[in-house]
């Protein structure tokens, strides 16, 4: 019975997600878009991070080789957005498994710096390679036909589906047996290899599906905002914002990565339109406390039935005085 309420409960959320672009104004549209993308790559990045335990600081790479791989297919061979989106997964997965395969070696903090500096010196190559890429010019991409409630229900729509499969690919892995190689590998990696786990293997698999997700993402963003530079899709911005969605909903859960990102992305809207001068202060303020208190995010609270009271947050508070 239980069960049955989540489908119902889904399938409802399901519901009123496709009615939102024929109901709600342009805005809101483009909002409840952005949180799509964003639950996407969160849920991508956990597909690595969350299952092996591996943390990556730097998959934002992986979003600006798909975006980057659509728009110079789109712009130099002139071809059709279906095609610049399937490169743009397929270039990030294949960049994933040859970078995967040395430095899913290493472990703990030295993983999580040489991701960081791979994002940077992929977005020094980009800005070199004007020719192609158009270096800290840009490229702008070819505007899609159609009227504007088409061209916003277009990108609702292919958003939502990365979203829908992210989540169905994370749940699926979670339900096999190469899911429970990843856990093994997340709690134990020398003991995952005793018990005949082939920890290299599917840390690289793990890595390029990961990759490929964020590429297909990456692919989509591009064609939407019809514009991308260097600075803007390899940056710090959106690796830095995946992780603090996971954090917050909580990682190596399917739907943490999904509530995270519609927290994170609701508050900014929120203080953007609100506290305008003081944004990301207050908006970092924020996400410090919700971390702080729920060091293992929402699906801690939900799984555990907690609930926050003023004693649960001082004694919290507390705990990290110490």
């Amino acid at each position: 019975m239980k069960k049955r309420y989540h489908y119902i409960g889904l399938f409802f959320l399901f519901g009123l997600a496709v009615a939102i672009p024929f109901g709600m104004n342009r805005y809101v549209v483009r909002v409840v878009t952005s949180i799509f993308m964003f639950a996407a790559l969160s849920e991508s990045w956990d597909l690595i991070t969350g299952k092996t335990g591996y943390f990556s600081f730097g998959h934002g790479v992986f979003f600006g080789l798909g975006a980057y791989a659509a728009a110079i297919l789109m712009l130099r061979l002139h071809v059709p957005f279906s095609v610049g989106f399937v490169a743009g997964g397929i270039a990030a997965a294949l960049f994933a498994l040859i970078v995967g395969i040395p430095i899913l070696r290493l472990k703990g903090h030295y993983f999580a710096i040489i991701t960081l500096g791979i994002a940077e010196v992929m977005q020094g190559i980009t800005l070199n390679l004007e020719s192609l890429t158009g270096g800290g010019v840009g490229i702008t991409l070819p505007i899609k036909s159609g009227s504007m409630d088409e061209i916003y229900s277009f990108f609702y729509f292919l958003m939502l589906f990365l979203m829908i499969a992210a989540i169905i690919a994370s749940y699926l892995i979670d339900h096999s047996r190469f899911g429970y190689g990843l856990v093994a590998i997340r709690e134990d990696e020398a003991a995952a290899n005793v018990l005949g786990v082939n920890a290299t293997l599917y840390k690289i698999l793990a890595y390029a599906l990961s990759a490929a997700f964020c590429g297909f993402v990456g692919a989509t963003y591009a064609y939407w905002i019809t514009y991308i530079e260097p600075s803007d899709v390899f940056g710090l911005k959106f690796s830095i914002s995946i992780i603090v969605m996971a954090l917050v909903g909580g990682i190596g859960t399917v739907w943490g990565p999904i509530i995270g990102a519609f927290i994170f992305e609701a508050f900014s809207e929120l203080f953007w339109s609100k506290f305008l001068t003081f944004h990301n202060a207050s908006l970092g303020v924020l996400m410090i406390l919700i971390i702080l208190l729920l060091p293992k995010g929402f699906m801690e609270m939900i799984y555990s039935k907690r609930r926050l009271s003023l004693s649960g947050i001082i004694a919290n508070l507390r705990k990290y005085m110490e």
